[in-house]
């Protein structure tokens, strides 16, 4: 269950977190120094973050996240050139429970559509026959509720 919505960040300054987020975006720059790094857009229904991954924490994959329900261990800090709250990640990986309301109010209808045509895909890997089935039935019955 989500502790921690963007809202609240600040109350966890220079606090170490796990929390999940939406992972909006992610692209990986440079600084001009040469360092790669992750830059991420986290939201959830109370607004969005930004975030930051070193070269060193970057893993294989990541990319492929973009657009799905994450969970980020890391560090809250104030960022001295804008003056806002953001976080550096040491890791982030796919969240496995969730619920879906705490990040999609206030979305497009597009990206409804695409999130839920995500988790569609999600549910028909499931390899057991009863529990694919089950998933297909709660998730088509539930879609209206967001």
């Amino acid at each position: 269950m989500k502790k921690i919505y963007v809202s609240q960040i600040n109350n966890h300054l220079l606090k170490e977190i796990e929390e999940s987020f939406l992972l909006r975006k992610i692209s990986i720059k440079q600084t001009k120094n040469g360092i790669s790094y992750a830059a991420l857009q986290l939201e959830d229904k109370t607004g969005s973050l930004i975030a930051i991954i070193w070269d060193e924490n970057i893993k294989e994959g990541f990319l492929d996240l973009e657009h799905k329900i994450v969970t980020v261990k890391g560090e809250v800090y104030i960022n001295p050139s804008n003056n806002k709250h953001e976080l550096v990640c040491w890791d982030m990986f796919p969240a496995t429970e969730y619920q879906y309301k705490d990040y999609v109010r206030g979305l497009e209808e597009d990206e409804i559509n695409r999130s839920f045509l995500s988790l569609n895909k999600q549910i028909h890997l499931v390899k057991h026959k009863g529990y694919r089935e089950l998933l297909d039935i709660f998730f088509k019955e539930h879609e209206q509720d967001y």
